[in-house]
């Protein structure tokens, strides 16, 4: 524990608030501690909070929650990070029947040796974790239900699902394709470059349950 204090600096809970409230990026290598709810808010297209940088940990046995108002933003941006880790953290979404490509709990863009693990996320209106252009990836013991979307890898080289579950989307089954875990690969991505397809990809010890209208596995391009 001594050797991550000395490598994660704590960063305190006003600092947290202030990262969130004035949409500041933590591009230290640090602790971030989320020790309580914070109800957060971001700008369209935007996030909550950002993470930019290496060796981030971000921690806690609190809770981000989406504000219902101008929610058209992802939670936890973790683009051009590098060897950072996201764990035990809740993720609120303010729901809704229509998924929104902008409002998923954890995002990265041009990431490499993200973990996901421990989180637990409710009523997201994208996916859960999506990650775009990364490399060494890994989600692992994470939970997701009433959310509009799976979780997602899109041009990822060795990634990894482990022991992840989704349940329950908040879709109804009316026609709104919904995928438990997927693969893919966009012509043209939300960086406004081209994307090779997923590579090197494990998913092991996965469930998915009460799916609308979809598969629990998509491999669209990979």
């Amino acid at each position: 524990r001594d050797k991550v204090k000395k490598r994660f600096p704590m960063l305190d809970t006003e600092f947290v608030q202030l990262a969130i409230t004035a949409a500041q990026a933590v591009t230290t290598g640090a602790t971030v501690d989320i020790s309580r709810s914070y109800l957060v808010s971001g700008s369209n297209g935007g996030s909550a909070l950002a993470c930019t940088g290496t060796n981030i940990l971000i921690s806690g046995t609190g809770t981000l929650i989406q504000s219902p108002t101008g929610n058209n933003f992802n939670l936890l941006d973790m683009s051009a990070s590098t060897g950072c880790r996201v764990q035990g953290i809740k993720f609120q979404g303010a729901g809704g029947t229509v998924p929104k490509g902008t409002n998923s709990g954890v995002y990265g863009l041009n990431v490499a040796g993200l973990t996901v693990e421990d989180c637990k996320f409710t009523g997201i209106l994208y996916r859960p974790v999506y990650v775009v252009n990364g490399t060494d990836i890994k989600v692992k013991d994470c939970v997701a239900w009433a959310s509009s979307e799976g979780f997602g890898y899109n041009s990822v080289l060795r990634g990894s699902f482990q022991g992840c579950t989704i349940h329950d989307p908040q879709v109804p089954n009316s026609g709104v394709f919904y995928d438990g875990f997927t693969l893919e690969s966009t012509a043209s991505g939300p960086a406004g470059s081209n994307h090779v397809p997923c590579q090197d990809i494990q998913i092991t010890g996965c469930k998915t349950k009460s799916l609308q209208n979809a598969q629990s596995v998509l491999v669209h391009a990979g």
